[in-house]
């Protein structure tokens, strides 16, 4: 990752879409919100993201969660990975 790619990552304030879903956590708990909040956290991520992201164009793309964890990873989107895992986890 170049430098102008990681000031433009922290510029984009990615870590909102994360926040809003961890913010209403006992809600998660019912497999139908975790489902809407998850949904909403990818269509946020995606967003936010540019054009040239990998996690983005795979989201759009509707890629597979392995693949989408993986170009989240590489891109330094460690805690939106992390919730993705939760769910390829639960499979």
């Amino acid at each position: 990752m170049s430098i102008h790619d990681f000031a433009r990552y922290h510029c984009q304030n990615i870590s909102d879409p994360v926040s809003d879903f961890w913010s209403d956590s006992e809600a998660l708990l019912d497999e139908a919100k975790f489902k809407y909040a998850l949904n909403k956290l990818v269509a946020a991520t995606a967003s936010n993201m540019g054009d040239s992201s990998k996690t983005a164009m795979a989201i759009r793309d509707q890629e597979s969660l392995s693949i989408i964890i993986k170009y989240a990873l590489e891109e330094g989107l460690n805690d939106f990975a992390e919730i993705l895992k939760l769910v390829v986890d639960d499979k």
